[in-house]
């Protein structure tokens, strides 16, 4: 048994983590459409949660997920923009941990065009009447919390990832591997092996 090519080297390693990034936008089935996200809240305390990942770009070394503007999560970032998130491939036995910067994204041009793209059961996630992580007497169906005329649109947003760092994480029987890759504020990338 040998390592797959892509994980020779530091270069082969960081194109394929955007080739599974890139791929996980798409794919539904992959496990890497819902990773999960960790912000700071107000509190000091850790969060976590599960997101759908909406967008990729290696390019600009961003990430995106949709997220609704009453939420605590919005509200953390606001505070507090240090984000983190993590990517687990169980087939590939692979394992991502980002980190990065979050700037928030609420009505905008851009927002209001992926608004207008979205069909009506999308869009009925934040037409729901009650502010996500609000106490309530009891459970409501989406038809009842999303009845009347409320437009959702004036909760949706967007949260963009500038990723500082990734830590790559590849387990196999012949040994792991583990990878971090840095970039600094000019963009300038530091890469090395770690120890597993």
């Amino acid at each position: 048994m040998s390592y797959p090519e892509d994980y020779q080297t530091l270069e082969g390693v960081e194109a394929s983590i955007w080739r599974h990034l890139r791929r996980a936008v798409k794919d539904r089935r992959s496990p890497g459409h819902t990773p999960t996200v960790g912000t700071v809240g107000t509190d000091g305390e850790p969060r976590l949660r599960t997101v759908v990942f909406r967008g990729c770009e290696p390019e600009q070394r961003e990430l995106m997920f949709h997220t609704d503007a009453r939420s605590p999560k919005w509200a953390n970032l606001k505070a507090n923009n240090r984000i983190a998130m993590h990517f687990y491939f169980p087939k590939q036995k692979l394992q991502f941990r980002v980190q990065g910067t979050a700037r928030l994204e609420h009505n905008t041009d851009a927002t209001l065009a992926k608004w207008n793209s979205m069909n009506s059961s999308a869009r009925d996630c934040y037409r729901v009447k009650t502010t996500p992580g609000s106490p309530i007497d009891e459970p409501r169906s989406r038809a009842e919390e999303t009845a009347g005329e409320h437009d959702g649109y004036p909760a949706f947003a967007r949260v963009h990832i500038q990723i500082q760092s990734i830590d790559w994480l590849y387990l196999a029987a012949i040994g792991h591997r583990r990878a971090q890759f840095t970039w600094g504020s000019d963009g300038t990338l530091n890469s090395h092996w770690v120890g597993p």
